[in-house]
């Protein structure tokens, strides 16, 4: 697996990668430069109910809502979850 750097004409477009990091439980800081996946998921089947790609250093957090929302305007008319 090769990395490349960030181009010098890095900007904060949504749909250009981006870098993110963290400290894991041991105190390590880990490092990602990409996209990340937040999905919705049923959890009684395990599939997928709603997704959105943002770059990688979009906090799972801050989907959250928008994800709720997303599936609210896509399955409204199908069924309403009894808990989120």
């Amino acid at each position: 697996m090769f990395s490349r750097r960030v181009p010098k004409g890095y900007s904060e477009n949504v749909t250009f990668p981006n870098r993110g990091g963290k400290l894991d439980t041991n105190g390590n800081f880990i490092k990602w430069f990409g996209w990340k996946m937040h999905a919705l998921v049923d959890t009684a089947s395990g599939i997928t109910l709603s997704y959105m790609i943002t770059p990688a250093n979009v906090a799972d957090m801050d989907m959250a809502e928008p994800l709720v929302q997303k599936l609210k305007e896509d399955y409204e008319e199908i069924f309403k979850p009894s808990y989120y």
